[in-house]
């Protein structure tokens, strides 16, 4: 273990596995409508850990919109062009740039894809931003549905313990999603993310 730390809070969290869970109605209509369900559950997270004092949005996914993804490739197998609707709402930023119109903010917002580290890679870009109060969501959807979105600041936060991120010599491991989410839920207190380590501060 090298001497390299980050510290933070997590201020409120959300996870979502299906998009039956999602009340979806601060969504217009009509947009409502051409949204695919990895979307609409990653907007809703998005939407619920908001707060007007986030200053940058993070998003990553290994692999986005996938579902639209084989459409294109199958209509332009079909048909030799795409649809630039559906081609425009395939690209990796395109939630994160979505959800920006819709709470009407102009701040920083970044999309990142890592692999099997999509989750970890996303994480550390949140925590290492040079903004303090950032709002990260994670979704994919190829073999499950799945989605958590994290409040983050590196400023006190009342009745939150304290996060210790610490790096790790050893070999990457793939993202577990579900191990993070017992380290969210506090049933663990520390765990292997990517190559770092996640730790809950102890109090003595």
């Amino acid at each position: 273990m090298n001497n390299f730390a980050s510290n933070f809070y997590i201020k409120h969290w959300c996870c979502l596995d299906n998009v039956e869970n999602a009340d979806l109605q601060f969504i217009p209509l009509l947009l409502r409508r051409k949204l695919s369900n990895i979307n609409k559950m990653a907007i809703f997270a998005l939407n619920k850990c908001y707060d007007d004092e986030i200053e940058e949005v993070i998003s990553s996914s290994q692999y986005g919109e996938f579902e639209r993804l084989v459409k294109l490739i199958n209509q332009y197998k079909a048909d030799k062009e795409v649809s630039p609707i559906i081609f425009s709402s395939s690209v990796h930023n395109y939630l994160v740039g979505l959800f920006m119109r819709l709470v009407n903010k102009t701040i920083p917002y970044n999309a990142v894809s890592a692999c099997d580290n999509s989750l970890s890679t996303g994480l550390l870009s949140a925590v290492l931003s040079r903004f303090n109060n950032v709002l990260y969501c994670y979704y994919d959807e190829l073999k499950n549905s799945k989605c958590v979105c994290l409040n983050i600041t590196k400023n006190y936060a009342v009745n939150r313990p304290k996060v210790i991120l610490t790096k790790t010599d050893k070999p990457f491991l793939a993202d577990d999603f579900d191990k993070f989410i017992y380290f969210l839920k506090e049933e663990t207190s520390k765990i292997v993310l990517g190559n770092y380590v996640l730790e809950y501060e102890k109090i003595n």
